[in-house]
């Protein structure tokens, strides 16, 4: 609870046109159990090699608008270039960061969906994507963890965890609870 998540969203243009990929908008949401920082989501955007890549807000944001769009440079060379291995300027990397709601709960898996809503192969071309494309990343939060050990004994002649018919035991149990909530938690010992 409280610890900020960073996101990142991935877009590679694997295709073989020369202008590359043109119009390419991308919109997410704002999963259950987060909530926007204070200070802002710190949205960057930027290509493989890390330059930073303009985009427009297409009204409402990245999370629960219509998304962003990546400006093309012009009308013969879209946002994203040509498939290659090696340049980088065929990927846009999309980070942000989003905050743990309080009320999370332990080991409780928080899944986030991120949506490709249009590319094309020229400026303004049709939109590639008839079905949008998703894809989805989840983060578990963390589960309380206990250990029990032995702590004394009243024999001399005993180790470890080999202990005699009739011999008295002192065992220490210890439990982390992670930050957030745990409802209905029981400890109980046999």
């Amino acid at each position: 609870a409280g610890d900020v998540v960073t996101f990142a969203i991935v877009l590679e243009n694997i295709g073989s046109g020369p202008e590359g990929a043109f119009d390419v908008t991308v919109r997410d949401t704002l999963p259950a159990g987060f909530s926007v920082p204070g200070t802002g989501l710190n949205l960057s955007v930027t290509d493989g090699t890390g330059a930073a890549l303009a985009f427009t807000d297409l009204g409402g944001g990245l999370l629960g608008g219509s998304g962003l769009r990546l400006n093309d440079p012009g009308a013969s060379q879209g946002a994203l270039t040509t498939y290659s291995t090696t340049t980088g300027t065929n990927i846009a990397v999309v980070t942000y960061d989003l905050v743990l709601d309080a009320a999370a709960g332990a080991n409780q898996t928080l899944t986030n969906t991120a949506t490709l809503a249009n590319f094309a192969g020229t400026e303004g071309g049709p939109d590639f994507t008839p079905v949008d494309r998703t894809d989805t990343a989840s983060v578990t939060t963390r589960p309380p963890t206990m250990t029990k050990t032995i702590v004394t004994t009243n024999q001399a002649h005993t180790a470890g965890n080999a202990v005699a018919i009739g011999e008295r035991v002192a065992y220490r149990v210890t439990l982390r609870v992670p930050e957030g909530t745990t409802p209905a938690a029981a400890l109980t010992d046999v």
